[in-house]
């Protein structure tokens, strides 16, 4: 997973030039997805062939980003399925 700002699990301070240690979160998915439920994250989903990733943007930004589209899969993203 990675996280992007607006997400309930983007760092306070972001270390950018990578530095220090990684954050590492304890749980499944789904129960991150409880605890921490504002998200704007990157989720990799293994199945039974390959892994595909979904992002995950439940959040309005305030500066005027737009959220992302789901072509093709109506108004909700697949990740909302797992």
């Amino acid at each position: 997973m990675f996280f992007v700002v607006g997400d309930d699990l983007y760092p306070e301070k972001p270390d950018y030039e990578c530095e220090g240690e990684m954050m590492v979160v304890a749980g499944t998915m789904l129960e991150l997805r409880v605890k921490y439920p504002n998200m704007n994250r990157s989720e990799l989903v293994p199945s039974d062939t390959n892994a595909k990733r979904n992002f995950v943007c439940n959040v309005t930004m305030e500066d005027g980003q737009v959220s992302p589209m789901f072509f093709g899969l109506g108004s909700e993203p697949p990740s909302a399925r797992l």
